[in-house]
């Protein structure tokens, strides 16, 4: 054999003894966990590798993901000295999350003559999630007003979106919402809701009322409404009356009492009387200050000898009558004359 190829073969024998007895390439990470926080999605990690077996060694290595809402890149690359460090950058889809936490293994795989290696870095992240945020807890229309606004954001976490929509009871049918549902990104992506209600649908007084918003899976945002209708109430002067002997006219005021934006109309009686009437027997008020006077005229030759009492009701649609008791005293006027 000649003296070169015992060298070549002497030299193959070494380098085949080197790779058994040379330790693996030993990766090492910046980190070997990592939580995302809330709005980051992405996120650096740095490897290199020690352990070169010769000089011009390589070391190729390749980066695999265990879930599918956390991507990587580059997927593979070579590490050719010690000096040699890599980035690698995962990314993850919030909106691919199946819950609130999650935990993925990015497995990095390093191989040269003398082996394979591997390390693993363990990510945590949790799902974006949206919450209601809402401009109002509660409004009230009072009387007069028909038309009211209020706002709607998505207030949860950054990269969230809320998706949500308008309801309220069905037995409210004087209440509506438009829009009936909205979108928001982020506390800046405001929606505007205007409520309006119809008066013709309310009852006398008091109506109470809710409207929602609701979103999947997020508790929902409830905002009570109450609403007026003005209810009229009926004022005079007096409550009651005695006339004084042989007084044959005297004046009753009667207005609105009630609530602002009220009207009043009434009618006015003496309940089938012939000793005493009533000029105008109707009328109507919008409030205290606007007041009708009623000419109550005693007939004093209707009048029986004593005592005579008698009863004015006043009456109006949606308030309660008001009934004033009235006295008038009638004389003997023969027995006065021969006295």
């Amino acid at each position: 054999m000649k003296l070169s190829s015992i060298l070549t073969l002497l030299l193959l024998a070494g380098m085949l003894a080197g790779c058994f007895l040379a330790p693996r390439p030993a990766l090492t990470l910046s980190e070997t966990s990592y939580v995302f926080p809330d709005g980051e999605d992405s996120w650096t990690l740095t490897v290199d590798a020690v352990n070169f077996v010769f000089e011009n060694a390589v070391i190729r290595f390749k980066v695999e993901s265990d879930s599918s809402w956390a991507t990587v890149s580059p997927d593979s690359g070579t590490i050719v000295s010690p000096d040699d460090t890599k980035t690698i950058r995962i990314d993850i889809d919030r909106d691919a999350l199946p819950a609130a936490s999650n935990s993925a293994s990015i497995t990095i795989s390093a191989t040269s003559l003398a082996g394979t290696s591997t390390a693993t870095v363990v990510i945590t992240a949790s799902a974006a999630k949206p919450a209601i945020g809402v401009s109002a807890t509660s409004y009230d229309f009072a009387t007069d007003v028909e038309r009211w606004t209020f706002d709607v954001w998505n207030a949860g976490d950054a990269g969230s979106a809320l998706s949500f929509w308008m309801n309220w009871e069905p037995s409210d049918t004087w209440l509506s919402c438009s829009p009936a549902q909205g979108y928001s990104l982020n506390d800046t992506d405001i929606q505007t809701i205007v409520v309006t209600i119809d008066r013709s649908g309310l009852q006398a007084g008091e109506n109470n009322g809710a409207v929602s918003v609701q979103a999947v899976d997020l508790p929902t945002k409830v905002i009570p409404v109450t609403a007026r209708i003005a209810v009229p109430h009926i004022g005079t002067s007096v409550d009651s009356y005695i006339a004084a002997e042989a007084e044959t006219q005297w004046l009753l005021e009667v207005w609105n009492a009630g609530d602002a934006g009220s009207q009043l109309s009434f009618e006015i009686s003496n309940g089938g009387a012939t000793w005493f009437s009533l000029t105008p027997v109707s009328g109507s008020s919008l409030s205290s200050t606007d007041k009708r006077t009623i000419f109550v005229t005693i007939i004093l030759d209707q009048l029986s000898i004593g005592q005579n009492v008698g009863e004015i009701t006043v009456t109006a649609t949606g308030a309660p009558p008001k009934i004033i008791p009235f006295q008038a005293t009638g004389v003997d006027s023969e027995a006065e004359g021969e006295a």
